[in-house]
């Protein structure tokens, strides 16, 4: 798929999908909170800090380096999505945080002056992108010499069932081809030691890697399903190509599979790892 093409129809998912991210806001920021601060200390963002935050969503971990650089700092978050970039300012101006900006932009293209940022910040996205390369070697033209990237990317698929459950179903119960893992998916940066290697080839010092564990609650099964149902478009994408029958069956395999993260309360809970790494511009 082309460059253009690619990324509009990115910009369009994200849009079509920022309202069920919103309402499901509180359930994904109580699981990543302590990652959005892992990174911003792993970044060493400090007060006074200028950071740049890559695929910001709607605010986060921008917001939360936000409140760590204070007034004598700022933060400028860039999305794809201008139903993200619209929903995290609404969520700066209500949190009264009045040194982010965020803007609908494309982290492949963008461009700031060289050595405008102290640190930056991705959380989640680097694996998504066509060509993530273009978006590294863009925050370290941004980022001032010893500058601090701090990114997140989700581990391989058997230490992540929040997204690995969804997507082995497709290929279980509806036969469907997964995509090689070095395309664009949440796993493609999932092996240790793969993210290093993609910021050490943008010419990035790796400073420090850690594995995290993020923790997803669920009150029930069918209450895990909808969060699926109303957040993926891709599963969405996908079960459009099957029949009814079909799809019922592929949602039931999904609340079956929660069987293994079922606590004797009936809520789900899962338990999930996350590669973290801190790298400098030299």
């Amino acid at each position: 798929m082309e460059r253009t093409e690619f990324r509009e129809a990115q910009a369009a998912a994200w849009d079509a999908a920022a309202g069920a991210w919103e309402k499901w806001w509180p359930t994904f920021h109580t699981a990543a909170q302590d990652l959005n601060q892992l990174l911003v200390e792993m970044a060493e963002i400090k007060p006074g800090s200028r950071v740049l935050d890559i695929a910001c969503g709607l605010g986060e971990p921008s917001l939360t380096a936000a409140r760590c650089a204070g007034d004598g700092g700022s933060v400028v978050g860039l999305d794809l999505s201008t139903e993200m970039v619209r929903i995290a300012t609404e969520r700066a101006k209500s949190e009264q945080i009045h040194n982010v900006q965020y803007h609908a932009a494309d982290a492949e293209e963008f461009e700031f002056e060289a050595g405008s940022f102290d640190a930056a910040t991705c959380r989640w996205a680097l694996m998504l992108m066509q060509e993530p390369e273009r978006t590294l070697a863009a925050v370290h033209r941004a980022l001032k010499p010893g500058g601090i990237l701090a990114a997140a990317v989700w581990a391989e698929s058997n230490e992540a069932p929040l997204l690995a459950m969804p997507r082995d179903n497709l290929a279980a119960i509806l036969g469907q081809e997964l995509p090689p893992i070095e395309e664009p998916g949440v796993f493609r940066f999932g092996s240790q030691g793969s993210l290093e290697e993609v910021l050490q080839a943008a010419e990035f010092e790796i400073l420090r890697s850690q594995t995290f564990e993020v923790v997803f609650n669920f009150d029930s099964p069918p209450h895990y399903r909808t969060y699926i149902e109303e957040l993926s478009t891709g599963i969405r994408k996908a079960l459009s190509k099957h029949t009814q029958a079909e799809r019922d069956r592929y949602w039931s395999a999904l609340e079956d599979s929660c069987s293994a993260h079922t606590l004797a309360s009936g809520k789900v809970e899962l338990k999930n790892k996350v590669h973290c790494v801190a790298a400098k511009r030299v």
